[in-house]
């Protein structure tokens, strides 16, 4: 199998493309048909099947969930499914307002030490003018507080609010804050 170390990790901290995430199934698969696993030191009631095992173990977290979708579907990026989404900022291009956004951008909010939170526009719905301060938006996300991979519709604000060095520009009304909107393009 093809798979290095540092996918595998990568699996295990949310963050895979779903070829990855095959590779590092089909390595789980072969290691709980065959290991002989001392179900005391790894804390188990019963040798769990694949299914059971990946529910428990394996996730995908917003973050990974944006950088997958970038790695396979702008490959021409660069971008490793298991990046911080954060630090690419400074590579991708942002979105000035909302008459800009686009299907394919991804809200970013910056927390201390790396991603805070970050979702993927699916669609952008309405008559959108060049002055336009909010729109409705399709987003998918992957968020804990919200059951795991989901779609829903927001209305997407402009707003000026917090620290002046690093404001939150972007608003999906009821939901959460952001500091940038990136294209899936460079600068």
């Amino acid at each position: 199998m093809d798979i290095t170390w540092k996918d595998l990790q990568l699996g295990f901290y949310g963050k895979g493309t779903p070829d990855r995430m095959r590779r590092i199934l089909t390595v789980i698969d072969f290691y709980l048909k065959t290991a002989d696993i001392n179900l005391g030191r790894v804390h188990w009631n019963y040798v769990m099947g694949l299914q059971d095992y990946a529910k428990w173990y394996l996730g995908l977290d917003c973050n990974g969930f944006t950088g997958a979708y970038l790695e396979s579907q702008y490959p021409s990026l660069g971008i490793n499914g298991g990046d911080h989404i954060n630090y690419l900022d400074g590579k991708l291009k942002k979105r000035a307002g909302v008459a800009d956004v686009r299907a394919g951008d991804i809200l970013s909010r910056e927390g201390s030490g790396g991603t805070r939170h970050v979702s993927m526009v699916n669609s952008v719905s309405g008559m959108i003018g060049p002055g336009a301060t909010s729109a409705q938006v399709s987003i998918t996300q992957s968020a804990s507080s919200l059951g795991g991979l989901n779609t829903k519709t927001y209305t997407l604000k402009m707003i000026d609010e917090g620290p002046k060095d690093k404001p939150l520009k972007w608003e999906l009304a009821g939901y959460y804050k952001f500091h940038h909107c990136l294209a899936p393009e460079r600068k």
